[in-house]
């Protein structure tokens, strides 16, 4: 590997990252330097991406093609066939949805594992993150990058912890990124652009200039893109009331700083800053207190324009706030690209095929005319009334019967060009390897076994989307997490599922787990998932039932029901679970079954003596050249040890009959007993009444 010098650096323009975080033009200079460096790699893409969303939305033809089309008398023909793949992905991202998971490192820290899960799964339903996820999911499958950034919405004494979608369009990241998610990514930023009015709201006193980032100015030395150009104050076009708008830049940046571990002497390890560690260091030695210098790595965050930084902050989190969702990787320009690059030839070309075919089909249904000059008296009439069924066409007399007048020969259809059409619009769906089943959209008669073979191939191909998604989820995850420990105050109301239901209790963040894990696994709330598990639990649980065997009332989460029955029907589970004379009724019932089933294996042994005694009486029958007295001694000696056998089975029997109702009947009696003694304590705190004597009572 060779390695490059300073000056070679910066001669290939490569980022190397904030040089100095504590000198605030320095670090202005190295912000903005690769966010100009990256937008500069990511031009082409943006380019790209800009198509994709074209084609997606059915803008397919450009405007030079638009006006030869048009020249030649042609129609910008298109049929899209690129939405129904882009939306049968996100549709099966909405049936089979996914939730985070948290779990704990500690073994002692299982019920808090539960506790984080379940404030975890609060927070993200109630800023709807399962359908930003799906938006960004969406943007994923169309220019292969899908965005999400948390924050925090502070609305007065109110803190809400949200998600919301970015458009790709507005991020940029470090162009030396190459893992999935962008997870090796030293830096994110987002690009906005504000009004004069929205950039006094967030950044009161500061001075609006607007300034176009991704319109480059002339100094800068690169391309300039005119697209926007009206929105800015050098703009030389003739667009008039227009807003004009200003680019700022949130960059988020890791850095490694220097900190110190400190023991103290109950043995608990705090980490302290360099700062404050100057001012206790005389402290910490005066106590004996051990201490070691560790480096730590922590996320920063600056709000940058062109001629200053206007915020910076440290992030209370331990990944950026800005997720990302990763496609198909080009390795040439270490980029990402979706599933429409892919179909973006084939439905061209499909278009252009169609076109062609329905312009040969119009100009050749009346091709016009050869006459000899001067057969015809009006010419001009018949140029425009020829092709109407409804109009008289005058000519010289003899001109038709002499032949003077003949139509021009229809041109040949060429050949093959419908199997051109064809061709380009099943590669449309053939590209991206999604079958026609998964989409619904299988016209041919087939097993259902080779159906859902070929959907679960369809998946198989969609697979890079969904396992960035997933990764997505787990990255989501801890930055939600550390939100919740730094902004939500103590005693907020969230949402808990327990064993008693869903209700809300106070937030307590002593109860959360300091060191979990985040597992992504099928939430219990997709369709498709509790199509499988109960249709699974539908023949389990009637043998489960007869076999004795408990089933949880967590079971009724995966059934196909409205959430509002299954809350109550799991109330109601809990509620007879927790009465005490239930629960008597269940040891009851348990005890009877084992009596029961003692009594079965009684009779079992009963009827196996009755079978061995006909066995042996069927043995004596068939012996022959035996003795007939040692036959009879066996004969009684074996009917005589069966009668015995026979009356000690009978006497178990009667004896678990005995214990059966000795058991039964004291039970019962130490019920009535129990709610005599009730029944007595309620009627003493019962108050005192006078009846019409004047006598009092209870």
């Amino acid at each position: 590997m060779i390695e490059k010098t300073a000056t070679e650096s910066n001669e290939f323009n490569e980022p190397t990252g904030p040089a100095n975080d504590n000198n605030d033009e320095e670090l202005h200079a190295d912000i903005w330097r690769e966010v100009k460096l990256a937008r500069n790699h990511f031009s082409e893409w943006r380019s790209e991406a800009i198509k994709d969303y074209d084609f997606y939305a059915g803008r397919q033809w450009t405007e030079e093609e638009i006006a030869k089309l048009a020249k030649d008398e042609r129609l910008p023909v298109c049929f899209n066939r690129i939405p129904r793949t882009i939306n049968a992905m996100c549709g099966l991202e909405v049936q089979n949805r996914q939730e985070p998971n948290c779990y704990p490192v500690e073994e002692s820290d299982t019920g808090s594992g539960e506790y984080n899960t379940n404030v975890l799964r609060w927070v993200r339903q109630s800023c709807d993150a399962e359908d930003e996820d799906s938006e960004g999911f969406k943007d994923l499958g169309i220019c292969g990058m899908g965005w999400t950034e948390t924050y925090v919405d502070f609305n007065g004494m109110k803190r809400d912890i949200l998600i919301g979608r970015i458009d790709p369009l507005e991020m940029l990241y470090d162009p030396q990124s190459k893992k999935n998610n962008c997870t090796d990514a030293r830096w994110v930023a987002h690009i906005q652009e504000l009004t004069k009015k929205q950039f006094a709201e967030d950044y009161p006193g500061e001075e609006f200039k607007p300034y176009a980032f991704w319109g480059a100015d002339a100094e800068d030395g690169e391309p300039h893109d005119a697209t926007n150009a009206w929105r800015y104050d050098n703009d030389q076009s003739d667009h008039i009331g227009k807003v004009k708008t200003m680019s700022v830049i949130q960059y988020q940046y890791c850095v490694r700083e220097k900190m110190y571990a400190v023991a103290s002497s109950d043995g608990q390890v705090m980490e302290i800053d360099k700062k404050r560690f100057k001012k206790l260091k005389e402290l910490f030695d005066e106590s004996g207190m051990q201490y070691t210098e560790i480096s730590k790595k922590l996320y920063k965050q600056c709000i940058v324009t062109k001629g200053k930084i206007l915020k910076k902050t440290t992030l209370e989190s331990t990944q950026f706030t800005f997720q990302a969702m990763t496609g198909y990787l080009d390795h040439s320009t270490n980029t990402r690209f979706g599933l429409v690059r892919l179909m973006r030839d084939p439905q061209m070309w499909a278009n252009k095929w169609l076109s062609q075919i329905m312009h040969i089909v119009n100009t050749g249904a009346k091709n016009g005319l050869m006459a000899e000059k001067g057969t015809i008296p009006n010419v001009r009439k018949v140029e425009n009334d020829y092709s109407k069924p409804g109009n008289i066409t005058e000519v010289i007399p003899g001109a038709l019967t002499e032949g003077r007048i003949q139509p021009k020969p229809a041109p040949q259809y060429p050949d093959g060009v419908d199997r051109l059409l064809n061709y380009a619009i099943s590669a449309v769906q053939d590209v991206t390897g999604v079958s026609v089943e998964l989409i619904g959209m299988a016209d041919r008669d087939q097993p259902i076994g080779l159906e859902e073979s070929r959907k679960k191939a369809g998946i198989t191909m969609l697979a890079t989307f969904f396992d960035a998604l997933r990764r997505y989820r787990k990255n989501n995850a801890r930055v939600v997490m550390d939100y919740v420990r730094a902004y939500l105050p103590e005693g907020t109301l969230v949402r808990i599922v327990g064993e008693q239901g869903a209700k809300y209790v106070p937030l307590i963040k002593d109860k959360m787990a300091f060191e979990y894990d985040i597992i992504v696994d099928d939430a219990p709330t997709s369709t498709n998932m509790k199509e499988r598990v109960f249709s699974v639990l539908s023949q389990f649980l009637p043998m489960a039932l007869q076999s004795g065997i408990p089933v949880p009332p967590d079971i009724l989460d995966y059934a196909p029901l409205p959430e509002t029955l299954i809350q109550k029907w799991k109330q109601l589970i809990n509620d007879s679970q927790s009465s005490p004379e239930q629960q008597q009724m269940k040891q009851l019932q348990m005890a009877d079954t084992q009596l029961e089933l003692q009594k079965k294996q009684v009779e079992i042994k009963k009827g196996e003596s009755d079978v061995m005694l006909n066995y042996a009486k069927a043995e004596q029958a068939h012996a022959i050249g035996q003795d007939e007295s040692a036959q009879a001694m066996q004969k009684m000696g074996m009917e005589n040890q069966m009668k015995q056998e026979q009356m000690m089975a009978q006497q178990r029997l009667k004896e678990i009959e005995f214990l059966m109702n000795y058991q039964r009947k004291q039970r019962e009696s130490e019920m009535n007993m129990q709610h005599k003694q009730e029944m007595h304590v309620r009627n003493m705190q019962q108050p005192m009444r006078p009846t019409e004597g004047g006598a009092y009572v209870g």
